[in-house]
């Protein structure tokens, strides 16, 4: 969730089981973001740095990291186009 300048709550994106979140959070040197869960959740944190240094280190794991976020904005870009074309109608 992310809050406007207003105070109003707003939800950018909803996790489900297996999946990552706040990947941008990797190159920001600030995350404004929060991360709230509505149903019992378990979740792994990677720490920044530690995660930065493992994809460095290991180029396989990098690509299958970069295929795995590349599927996700194909994910969200037709998601984004559905919703067009559904507010167009």
């Amino acid at each position: 969730m992310r809050y406007t300048t207003e105070g109003v709550a707003l939800t950018l994106h909803i996790s489900r089981p297996g999946e990552s979140f706040a990947e941008a959070a990797l190159f920001s040197q600030a995350y404004h973001c929060d991360a709230i869960a509505d149903l019992p959740s378990q979740v792994i944190v990677y720490p920044k740095l530690a995660l930065l240094q493992v994809l460095q280190q290991q180029p396989q794991l990098a690509q299958e990291f970069i295929a795995l976020l590349s599927h996700q904005v194909q994910v969200l870009r037709s998601r984004l186009e559905l919703q067009n074309i559904t507010e167009n109608c």
